[in-house]
């Protein structure tokens, strides 16, 4: 075996995947290993001696298997291509967020992205809901307020079954000052509302402090996709951008909400 770049390896994972895909559940003839990639003899030697030289397989008595290197290396790569397929998944979501609004990989590879399809929009919004309908504390950062989800956070408020935080853009308060029931839940100890100057580039939503919601919108104000992660790194940055959110924000009152701003 001779040591090699790092870049090499990765290259020699990539290509010779078929081979470690085959020896991944155990040792295979050499002739046998041949007829199952379908390929010709000096093309299945070649494989196999560039496998032995970098010490990702060893051959005994007609017999191919993985090594312990090689078997390590081959589930750091497959990792590594489940990450890019996430994030790839996630590109609709990722691209209608600003460049300067640094995302937590955690959010993205240790987590689920629901995207909305031509003939599903509404698909990232129905998976916030039942989300949503399981938490009893919510904290939300949102450029928009949700009409549709108004009725229902009043209804639980009222059951006492809901803590409420909401971190919005003056357009998202006027848009709950249309709602007088809902200006009146603003009364409630277990509901507090604060404005934002600020463009706010996306909505944040944290569960109970164990899970958080990302939304992303596009640029005219539908929702592109909902990013969901219970990693302790994605709770972490997401929590500590809502609290930065809420002290470059005001708290308003029931009676205060458009009228009477300070």
């Amino acid at each position: 075996m001779r040591e090699e770049p790092v870049t090499e390896l990765v290259d020699v994972l990539a290509r010779r995947a078929p081979v470690l895909d085959l020896l991944a559940d155990g040792p295979r003839e050499k002739r046998d290993l041949r007829d199952l990639l379908g390929v010709s003899r000096s093309t299945a030697y070649k494989a196999r001696r560039e496998l032995e030289e970098l010490g990702l397989v060893r051959t005994e008595g007609g017999r191919v298997t993985l090594t312990q290197f090689g078997r390590l290396a081959r589930r750091q790569y497959d990792g590594f291509l489940a990450g890019i397929e996430r994030i790839t998944a996630a590109r609709p979501i990722i691209e209608s967020v600003p460049d300067d609004a640094t995302l937590p990989l955690a959010l993205v590879v240790r987590g689920q992205q629901v995207c909305g399809e031509r003939h599903a929009p509404e698909r990232p919004l129905a998976r916030f809901e039942v989300l949503a309908g399981d938490a009893t504390h919510i904290k939300c950062v949102s450029p928009v307020a949700m009409p549709r989800y108004l009725s229902r956070i009043r209804e639980r408020v009222s059951d006492d079954d809901l803590v409420v935080e909401l971190v919005l853009e003056p357009g998202a308060v006027d848009r709950l000052d249309t709602d007088p029931d809902f200006r009146a839940t603003l009364e409630s100890d277990a509901v507090a509302l604060y404005e934002h100057d600020a463009h706010l580039p996306y909505g944040l939503v944290i569960l109970d402090d164990a899970a958080v919601a990302f939304v992303s919108y596009t640029d005219q104000g539908a929702v592109a996709g909902l990013a969901v992660s219970d990693d302790i790194d994605a709770c972490a940055w997401a929590t500590a951008a809502y609290e930065r959110h809420r002290a470059a924000a005001r708290e308003l009152g029931a009676d205060s909400a458009t009228r009477g701003r300070n």
